[in-house]
């Protein structure tokens, strides 16, 4: 068996069916097939669900050219300091390579 990044067709049980997640899957004949994983505990579900969401708006701020999108998204994740952190980083990021036109 391998894994997979697929649309979740619940799949995993509290993330949103069209949502992409990675699950075990069985690949034959008949193509690339996922295997319910079932409901996982509160925590890893919030933690999921953040990461999925912080995503959607990465990838929006990114299509719509949009650098506060993209600064909210790196609010969104734990890991980032500060809002102040946040925006020197992707400032130095965009002096470097710039694919917004920001």
């Amino acid at each position: 068996m391998r894994a997979a990044n697929i649309p979740n067709r619940s799949y995993i049980q509290g993330i949103r069916d069209g949502r992409i997640v990675e699950v075990p899957c069985i690949v034959d004949k008949n193509g690339l097939r996922g295997k319910r994983v079932g409901q996982l505990t509160q925590p890893v579900l919030a933690i999921l669900n953040l990461h999925l969401e912080k995503s959607k708006v990465l990838v929006q701020g990114i299509i719509e050219k949009d650098k506060g999108l993209i600064l909210e998204a790196m609010g969104m994740d734990p890991t980032t300091p500060s809002p102040e952190k946040a925006e020197k980083i992707l400032d130095e990021y965009l002096s470097i390579i710039n694919p917004l036109g920001c």
